[in-house]
């Protein structure tokens, strides 16, 4: 039997997702030289080899939902095989790695840190990990845990059932229609709209704002990994306190403004971080704890469905605290699918457009997330979709080929 089989059969590895792998020859070395994984919690990896599937995990407590482990690890402390491990899993799309942790660095290699943090400044030093093994994974134990990540059918049944607004005593039936109401609840009323990039380093975090500056709509909420703290900015925006005093002011629940994400990487969502403290269990394993930022449930998002481009467990987490979270007048869910068959939404401001790969793209996982997202035209006037538009283009990390926009 393999080593990675018998590690894994033992109960004692992780399983891990590669998010980024960056080896210092596709960009300028000393900047791109790390590999980002995504780390399953042995329990869960168990639970979800053995019949769990993803739906019974959105019934979980919050405090007891995926033991995820993301972590940045330096091309300088790779050992060669594990170099070679992680090249195999880029090049072959739903392969995984097993990664066993160790309590020390064992030699000159393994020492990995926390990809994720919060703002706080005792939360700024990115936590330290170390590894002792990792090799590829074996292809029953991929199988079974990706099947049951995949929550395709359980996506499709939100994104099919949402609420068909009344008008004038009328049952509204077009598609995406919900999604425009949630966008016209901040923004319809808004004379004037005006577009404010925030400045959280290495990320995208931007939003519509109105005469006063406070966001109606925000475009991604992100900020960098471990490795690119450095970019950060000493003061971050409170993004979301003008929200906080609205509440206050007697606004019904679910008025916040919503946050529209252009796709599922790290550094557009990760900005709703609270905490990403590292716990260790009784058996000494190590995985995340993973806080939100207080509001950041209580809004809509709307997001493309990208389940299909190796999501990982950390992405997956916030996804499952989204579905769980329920707005009690509607009985919708907080996170709102894109409809698959809607290749744009025009509201009172602009449009949102989903991104198409063009055929000169490239076909890796990351490129595809990138370049089949959401994008969002802010317009002075509602122009339409077929005149030249003026404005400003939020576009998260699409090629501009990849937009279908004249």
């Amino acid at each position: 039997m393999e080593i990675a089989e018998l590690i894994t059969d033992e109960g004692e590895a992780y399983l891990g997702w590669v998010e980024e792998f960056n080896d210092g020859e596709t960009y300028s070395p000393g900047y791109g030289d790390f590999a980002l994984l995504d780390l399953l919690h042995p329990d869960d990896v168990k639970s979800l080899r053995t019949g769990t599937k993803f739906a019974d995990l959105i019934e979980r407590a919050f405090d007891d939902g995926l033991k995820t482990l993301p972590i940045v690890l330096p091309v300088n402390q790779m050992k060669p095989e594990w170099r070679t491990a992680i090249v195999h899993v880029v090049e072959n799309p739903g392969s995984r790695l097993t990664v066993r942790l160790s309590p020390v660095q064992i030699g000159e290699y393994g020492r990995a840190e926390m990809a994720l943090s919060g703002w706080g400044e005792e939360n700024q030093r990115a936590q330290v990990v170390y590894i002792d093994h990792i090799g590829p994974a074996s292809a029953e134990v991929s199988e079974k845990v990706s099947q049951a990540l995949d929550t395709a059918d359980f996506r499709t049944l939100v994104a099919n059932n949402l609420p068909k607004p009344q008008r004038s005593g009328l049952e509204a039936v077009e598609e995406g229609q919900f999604l425009r109401d949630i966008l016209e609840w901040r923004v319809g009323s808004e004379a004037q709209v005006f577009v404010a990039v925030y400045d959280v380093g290495q990320g995208s975090a931007s939003a519509i704002v109105d005469s006063n500056e406070h966001p109606r709509v925000f475009f991604d909420m992100g900020k960098p990994i471990s490795v690119f703290n450095h970019t950060r900015p000493l003061n971050i925006p409170k993004f979301f306190s003008c929200d906080e005093e609205k509440m206050s002011d007697g606004h019904p629940a679910w008025s916040h403004a919503p946050i529209v994400l252009s796709h599922w990487d790290y550094d557009h969502w990760a900005g709703v971080l609270k905490s990403a403290w590292v716990k260790t269990d009784k058996r000494g394993h190590k995985y995340a704890k993973l806080t939100l930022i207080d509001g950041a449930l209580d809004r809509y998002w709307i997001a493309t469905n990208q389940e299909h481009l190796e999501l990982a467990p950390t992405h997956m987490e916030l996804i499952r605290q989204l579905l769980k979270t329920v707005n009690g007048t509607s009985g919708q869910t907080a996170l709102q699918y894109w409809p698959s068959n809607l290749p744009y939404l025009q509201f009172s401001h602009g449009v949102i457009v989903r991104a198409k790969p063009d055929e000169k793209a490239e076909t890796s996982i990351s490129s595809r997330r990138n370049n089949s997202g959401l994008l969002m035209l802010i317009t002075p006037t509602a122009a339409s979709i077929g005149l030249t538009p003026v404005g400003l283009l939020l576009q998260g990390d699409a090629r501009y080929e990849s937009i279908p926009l004249n």
